[in-house]
């Protein structure tokens, strides 16, 4: 008989109760602490777990309801916030660099080649572009000679070139008499180089692509960079830049007529 169990029976004895009455005390103590001890071991940390994942299921419940919406539909990871503001990357600056490179590289070819302009258009239309140009009264009596997409700070711009009659041109001249579609060639670059006629570019961007657009009644705003001239202004929601290898003083009496 252990220590404690000699003190719980002489406690007893000392309250005058029956042996057998003692006997049945002692031997559920013995058997209750045998239960607490096997409990310390396994039982207790069962109940501990169960009762963590309780509290952790009620916590992933409760975030579930707070997030999903009345409906119960849950709301997609950007839901309910703003999208993020679209910046324009490309700057006017772009677009001037843009035509002026692309002229610039020997033997450079046009997406089409075309006298009509309404061909033109179309082909930059199926590529992106505006359906309708901006009408320029500078170009309307003019006979076109092609187009191209040019890529400006990712975004596009599309241009359209223009004969310039009886002017003497640089290194993007072309022959005369051109009309109807007709391919780039090797000889066609030749007689490009050796005409001396002049071409009048216009090139539209959108206006949310420009960083710096003019406003939509600013007017024109004018540039001279290595021996180009260029003329830009907004006109329904497009960003028109004319252009020629000519000084500002002809490329403003081409468009002011």
């Amino acid at each position: 008989m252990t220590d404690p169990e000699k003190r719980m029976k002489q406690h007893y004895d000392a309250k005058a109760l029956p042996e057998d009455r003692v006997q049945a005390i002692l031997a559920a103590g013995r058997a209750a602490a045998v239960g607490r001890r096997q409990g310390a071991g396994g039982h207790r940390w069962l109940a501990w777990g169960w009762g963590m994942a309780g509290v952790a299921g009620l916590a992933v419940a409760g975030l579930f309801f707070m997030a999903a919406r009345p409906d119960g539909v849950l709301p997609s990871p950007r839901q309910g916030q703003a999208e993020p503001a679209v910046v324009a990357s490309a700057a006017l600056e772009d677009v001037r660099r843009s035509v002026r490179q692309f002229f610039a590289t020997p033997g450079y070819e046009l997406d089409r080649v075309a006298a009509d302009p309404g061909e033109l258009v179309a082909t930059l239309a199926a590529a992106g572009g505006p359906a309708v140009f901006p009408r320029v009264e500078a170009v309307a009596g003019l006979e076109s000679f092609g187009c191209e997409v040019l890529t400006v700070s990712q975004a596009e711009a599309y241009l359209i070139c223009f004969w310039v009659p009886g002017e003497a041109g640089g290194p993007e001249a072309t022959p005369a008499g051109v009309a109807g579609d007709m391919p780039m060639d090797p000889m066609k670059k030749k007689m490009m180089m050796a005409s001396g006629r002049q071409l009048l570019h216009l090139t539209v961007i959108r206006r949310e692509d420009l960083r710096d657009a003019p406003a939509e009644d600013g007017g024109r705003t004018w540039r001279t960079e290595d021996g180009w001239a260029f003329a830009s202004w907004t006109e329904g929601g497009m960003v028109v830049t004319a252009s020629m290898q000519a000084d500002e003083a002809r490329l403003r009496g081409l468009l002011d007529g």
